[in-house]
C-alpha cells in the first residue's frame, strides 16, 4: 500500500500538472492576444498614411488595440500568477520531498516497487508534459510576436508624439489668434448694431464655428421689424433692398479690419427705397471721407435728387453721357452752373 507521504507527493505532482496545464492555456490565450494585438498594429502603422477621412478608422483601431492590450495585459498578470503558484507548489513538493542526498535514496525507497506501475506513473507524466510542450516552436513565436508588438509600439509613441508636439503648437498659435479675432468680432459687432440703427432696423453679427479653421465663418443677422427675432441675412427671408442695406452696413462696419486704398460698390442703392438709400448714401460719405479714409467708387445708373452729402468737399461725381441730347463742346461743362441752375430750381418750388 501506498503511503501517506507517497499520497501526498503524488497529490502535490497532480497540482503541479495541473498548475502547468493551467500556464499552457495562460500561454495561449497570451499568444491569441498577441496575435492580435500584432494584427491591429500592423493595420495601425499602415493607416498612417491614409488621407483625412480614414481618421475616424484609425481611432476605431487604436481604440481595439488599447482593449487588446489590455486583454494581453490581463494575459500576462494571470500568467504571472500561475507562475507563483507553481513556484510556491515546487517549493512545497520539495520541502515533501527534498532534493537532498541523504534522503533521495530514503525517498525513492518509498515509490512502487513494481515497475509495472513506476513505468504508467511515468507515461501519465510523459503524456501529461507532452500536452504541455505539445508545440515547442510556441515560446520563440511568442517572443517574435512580443518584438514585433513592442517595435510596432514605438512606431504609435513616436507618431502619438509628434501629434501631441501638432496640437500643442496649435494651441499656443491658437491663443493670440483666438482672441485678436474675438475682439476684432466685438468692435465689428458694435458698429454693425449701430449702423443698422440709424436704419431703424437691429443687426448683429455671430461667429460661426467648425471642426475645422478653414470652414468657420461669420452668421449676419437682421431684424427689419420690432416684433421679428433676428434672422441670419438670406434671400428666402429678407427682401432684395433689404439684403442691399444690411450688405453695405456690414461691409461698411468691416471696413476698420480690411485696410483697402480704394473700394468699388456696384449699384448697391438698386431695390431700397428712398430713406434707406439716403441712410446708406450718408454712410458710405462719412465712411470715405476724412483723413485716412479709403476712397469709395459708388457705381449706379441713378441716384435720388437732393442728395445733399454729394455737396462734400471730398466728394466727387463722375458722369457718363451717351446719347444725342448730351453737350456738344465740353467748354460748355459747367457743374457749378448746373448744380446753381438746381438749387434755384428747387427753391422756386
Amino acid at each position: 500500500m501506498k503511503t501517506s507521504q507517497t499520497r501526498k507527493l503524488e497529490q502535490r505532482l497532480d497540482a503541479v500538472t495541473k498548475v502547468f496545464g493551467a500556464c499552457s492555456a495562460g500561454c495561449k490565450e497570451l499568444h491569441a492576444c498577441t496575435q492580435k494585438v500584432a494584427y491591429v498594429m500592423v493595420e495601425r502603422d499602415a493607416a498612417k498614411d491614409a488621407s483625412a477621412r480614414a481618421i475616424e478608422a484609425l481611432q476605431d483601431k487604436e481604440q481595439e488595440t488599447v482593449a487588446l492590450q489590455e486583454a494581453a495585459k490581463k494575459a500576462i498578470a494571470a500568467f504571472d500568477v500561475l507562475k507563483g503558484e507553481a513556484r510556491a507548489l515546487k517549493e512545497a513538493a520539495e520541502d515533501i520531498a527534498p532534493y537532498d542526498d541523504n534522503d533521495l535514496h530514503a525517498k525513492l525507497q518509498e515509490l512502487p516497487e513494481d515497475s509495472a506501475s513506476v513505468e504508467a506513473i511515468l507515461d501519465a507524466e510523459r503524456k501529461e508534459a507532452s500536452r504541455i510542450h505539445e508545440d515547442r516552436g510556441l515560446q520563440k513565436r511568442v517572443e517574435e510576436l512580443q518584438r514585433k508588438r513592442d517595435a510596432l509600439k514605438e512606431k504609435v509613441d513616436g507618431m502619438q508624439g509628434a501629434d501631441d508636439a501638432r496640437n500643442a503648437e496649435l494651441s499656443k498659435l491658437r491663443g493670440p489668434w483666438e482672441k485678436t479675432l474675438r475682439d476684432a468680432l466685438s468692435s465689428l459687432k458694435t458698429k454693425f448694431s449701430d449702423y443698422m440703427d440709424t436704419l431703424g432696423a437691429r443687426g448683429d453679427v455671430e461667429l460661426v464655428e467648425q471642426p475645422t479653421f478653414a470652414r468657420w465663418g461669420l452668421a449676419i443677422k437682421v431684424a427689419f421689424r420690432d416684433a421679428c427675432d433676428l434672422r441670419q441675412l438670406d434671400a428666402r427671408v429678407q427682401s432684395g433692398g433689404e439684403r442691399s442695406v444690411s450688405t453695405i452696413m456690414f461691409l461698411m462696419a468691416l471696413q476698420a479690419h480690411l485696410p483697402s486704398p480704394f473700394r468699388v460698390v456696384d449699384e448697391i442703392n438698386q431695390g431700397m427705397d428712398e430713406v434707406n438709400e439716403r441712410i446708406v448714401f450718408r454712410r458710405v460719405v462719412l465712411n470715405s471721407t476724412g483723413p485716412g479714409a479709403p476712397q469709395y467708387w459708388l457705381i449706379t445708373p441713378k441716384l435720388l435728387q437732393g442728395l445733399y452729402d454729394m455737396e462734400h468737399p471730398d466728394v466727387r461725381v463722375l458722369v457718363v453721357y451717351n446719347g444725342a441730347h448730351n453737350i456738344k463742346r465740353p467748354r460748355d461743362w459747367d457743374l457749378d452752373a448746373f448744380l446753381g441752375a438746381k438749387r434755384r430750381l428747387v427753391g422756386a418750388n
